[in-house]
């Protein structure tokens, strides 16, 4: 048997979202616009496979195996048409080429799309707010791991600029670990190349004490 992945996915979505009464295979395939007999074998196969229970066969179900794969999928079509969306991409566009991304992508581009959105989504929350503690940050975000831009800045602004040398002193952007309501930002030194703006002699170190 053929095996369209397109179709098994859009199955297994109207598995989990449908209710009891509009899990049947005649009102699936209308919902999807495909044949009834078209239906009936791919849901046979996914039977064979250990995803579908038909032991009613008027109202075929999903087994555990069958949830959690479509839970599974559920999870990457939102998180990948959010994103898609959020870049520009028309709505319709965006839940089509979501859907491709979740068929065809790895764990690794969705664990970095994952980190991409969480990133926005803190930017949004923390945007017009001035100053916040590494506590109120680490209670708003979801455990785990991610890249940040981020500016040093002096205490005080030096003809027209308040950037710190030490700004061109770490690699960018940082690292930020989060987990069990605390985490760490990771800054790692580098050696620069700076003009002293006290006595105009170029210098070259690196970073080694900072405090904050």
């Amino acid at each position: 048997m053929a095996v369209n992945e397109e179709l098994r996915l859009k199955i297994f979505m109207c598995f989990l979202k449908f209710s009891e009464e509009n899990r049947r295979i005649t009102k699936m395939a209308q919902a999807l616009g495909v044949e009834k007999y078209e239906m009936s074998r791919q849901v046979a196969q996914l039977e064979k496979e250990g995803y579908v229970d038909r032991s009613d066969p008027r109202r075929p179900k999903l087994t555990d195996k069958g949830r959690k794969l479509a839970e599974g999928y559920a999870r990457r079509m939102e998180l990948a048409q959010n994103h898609l969306i959020y870049e520009g991409v028309p709505k319709e566009e965006a839940r089509h080429d979501a859907m491709m991304l979740t068929l065809y992508c790895g764990d690794k581009t969705f664990e970095n799309i994952q980190r991409m959105e969480e990133t926005l989504r803190m930017k949004e929350i923390f945007a017009d707010v001035p100053s916040f503690s590494g506590r109120e940050f680490s209670e708003k975000i979801n455990d785990g791991h991610y890249t940040f831009p981020f500016i040093i800045y002096r205490e005080k602004v030096k003809k027209g600029n308040n950037i710190s040398m030490a700004n061109k002193g770490f690699a960018h952007p940082c690292e930020v670990i989060v987990g069990e309501g605390g985490g760490f930002v990771l800054l790692r030194a580098v050696d620069m190349d700076e003009i002293s703006g006290f006595s105009g002699i170029k210098m070259k170190g690196s970073v080694q004490h900072l405090k904050f």
